[in-house]
């Protein structure tokens, strides 16, 4: 709700009831700002200029979907999806496998053209298919996995077309650690790969509202601050990411306006700095985690979390810090700091667009859980920024701001990060057309496969 929350006219969620329950929306009723030209063309019409507007068209939770199968479906609507897609739902276990199968009604979408393809795309057959029409497969099996080792073993036994490579996997597939040359073996077989750098950011964070670790006097910037010099992000960076990680300061990743240049920012509170950590630990009046309680953390369970966890702990507990992690389902986390009931977590926010303002939204009070600001930071002085931001083109001046709001979050410390992610794809010989971007997931429209190759 947040991506549209007064930015279409007339478009408000319903009224809650005399108990305070949230009524049922009527999809019935009339939009003021959205008026049907025709059966394939409707207007929008905004409260105010809202650049971002244009990039959450593009994204999933836009999609156009049909009204009568909404009202069938109901709440079981996200398992029973119905679209304008190029495939169709056919099965779904949820942790286990998905199928979809061509749509037999899908529009007339076309291959790219020869000339929107590199020389090295065309050398690895990308072009061949161009301008035919979409979808090729028949079906496509996804199979998700919790753990990283049956994900390679499958690959390696050519039943996956491709695979995100899990880190812990990436000496095994590429020789001299960051040459990113993949070994003989590999490419004798045929398969190729593909880095796809990430709008990412990795991040561990407090819960603003937590009575001990929330706050914004100088105590609780102090004790704050203090953790987050005593975590080692290089560490965690080459024990677990093979190095391929960028590290940074704040909250705004790589590759978009308001990343700190040379990503680092004055006076950000990045580590590992012992001595510098016990002093702020100190300046909170707690020296050496005097009087604190254990830091309960959540994350995710499966792939190297666990461990991560116990690199984690040991970090802090230089500076007397105590932590007490848990590790759960992930929806199980999202629920969690859904509620605002985990004081400390982890995850990774990939942007859901190429603009900073999908990272600052995190930070603006509205947006409280359990909307996108999961740490429920609030300052007026942020939010009026952010509101006059989101109407503003792209420029000198926006960056400005961007860069304002940036170094006030770094301040408050409200997340301890950053790290931006590569992901590196394997692509078996027999998948075509395989072109893997975590930009835009409708590129498995374009995906075929060689059987002969198998």
């Amino acid at each position: 709700w947040w991506l549209l929350d007064n930015v279409i006219v007339g478009l408000a969620p319903p009224a809650p009831d005399a108990a305070g329950n949230r009524r049922k929306f009527d999809y019935d009723a009339p939009v003021e700002g959205l008026v049907k030209i025709d059966d394939h063309t409707f207007e929008v019409v905004l409260t105010k200029p809202v650049y971002r507007f244009l990039w959450v068209l593009t994204m999933f939770q836009t999609a156009v979907v049909p009204h009568e199968a909404v009202d069938r479906y109901g709440k079981d609507f996200a398992s029973h999806p119905v679209g304008t897609g190029p495939f169709i739902l056919e099965e779904w276990v949820p942790k286990s496998h998905m199928y979809v199968r061509r749509n037999p009604g899908y529009h007339d979408v076309r291959y790219p053209a020869a000339d929107n393809w590199s020389e090295e795309d065309k050398e690895l057959g990308l072009a061949d298919a161009a301008g035919e029409r979409v979808p090729f497969a028949d079906r496509i099996e996804f199979t998700f996995y919790v753990e990283d080792q049956p994900l390679w073993l499958e690959f390696r036994q050519g039943k996956l077309g491709y695979i995100q490579l899990p880190y812990p996997y990436f000496s095994q597939a590429f020789t001299g650690g960051r040459s990113k040359r993949l070994e003989r073996e590999l490419r004798s077989e045929g398969i190729t790969y593909r880095a796809t750098p990430l709008l990412d950011m990795i991040f561990r964070a407090f819960n603003m509202e937590d009575p001990v670790w929330g706050g914004y006097t100088e105590k609780k910037r102090a004790l704050r601050r203090a953790i987050s010099l005593a975590v080692d992000l290089d560490e965690f960076n080459q024990d677990f990411y093979e190095g391929l990680c960028l590290l940074y300061d704040g909250p705004i990743p790589p590759g978009l306006d308001g990343h700190p240049e040379s990503t680092r920012i004055p006076g950000a509170p990045r580590g590992p700095d012992l001595a510098a950590a016990r002093a702020a630990l100190a300046e909170a009046g707690h020296p050496n985690g005097e009087g604190l309680p254990a830091l309960r953390f959540y994350t995710s369970h499966g792939g190297t979390n666990a461990q991560q966890v116990e690199t984690l702990r040991r970090q802090l507990a230089e500076i007397g810090i105590t932590l007490d992690p848990q590790l759960v389902d992930f929806s199980q986390l999202i629920e969690l700091t859904n509620k605002k009931q985990a004081p400390f977590f982890g995850f990774a926010w990939s942007s859901d667009y190429p603009d900073a303002e999908n990272n600052l939204a995190l930070f603006y009070g509205p947006n409280e859980s359990p909307g996108s600001n999961h740490w429920n930071y609030k300052r007026d002085e942020y939010d009026k920024m952010y509101e006059r931001v989101i109407t503003m083109e792209p420029g000198p001046e926006r960056t400005a701001m961007y860069e304002a709001m940036r170094d006030m979050v770094v301040k408050d410390v409200p997340m301890i990060g950053s790290l931006a992610r590569t992901r590196y794809y394997l692509v078996s010989p027999w998948l075509k057309n395989a072109r893997p971007t975590e930009r835009y997931y409708s590129w498995y429209k374009y995906l075929d496969a060689d059987d002969s190759k198998r």
